[in-house]
């Protein structure tokens, strides 16, 4: 009696686990209408958006930004951040190298007068030169020092 009952479950296991994998088999579908990759790829560029000059934007206004909580942990260099922590630290913090969208880096003029990338003795060194504009929030300037603290900070050798 216990096997009749063992082989009923395994018959009734197995006829499930059929039913799922029927429910995700693949159709040949690829999202054209069935014309299964019949049609080429659209291409997306990677800043697929509406950049405008600052002179268009107007004062005021809302602004809501996809981000569906605010993290406990908002050091964006942390192992305990998230893509939220990201998401946020991106607008506190100075963005001094920025990229263009085929990924190509250049200063941000906002905080610095020159930036220079060249080797020595085999290793790379990269040379910044903050303006006199470039303050953090309190007014203090900014200089090497908080480049120097990052990095120590971030290199888990202390």
């Amino acid at each position: 009696m216990k096997q009749h009952k063992l082989m009923g479950a395994l018959a009734i296991s197995g006829a499930f686990a059929l039913v799922l994998s029927g429910c995700a088999a693949n159709t040949g579908n690829t999202g054209d209408n069935g014309n299964s990759g019949s049609k080429d790829a659209t291409e997306t560029q990677a800043a697929d958006y509406n950049p405008q000059p600052r002179e268009n934007l107007k004062q005021g206004g809302t602004v809501n930004f996809a981000v569906p909580e605010i993290p406990e942990q908002l050091n964006a260099f942390n192992s305990d951040a998230s893509a939220d922590t990201a998401t946020l630290a991106a607008w506190y913090t100075p963005q001094i190298i920025l990229m263009k969208p085929d990924g190509t880096a250049y200063k941000n003029d906002n905080y610095l007068s020159e930036w220079k990338t060249e080797v020595k003795d085999g290793k790379t060194v990269l040379t910044f030169t903050f303006t006199d504009k470039a303050t953090w929030n309190d007014g203090t300037p900014m200089d090497w020092t908080a480049i120097d603290a990052t990095w120590k900070a971030n290199r888990s050798t202390d």
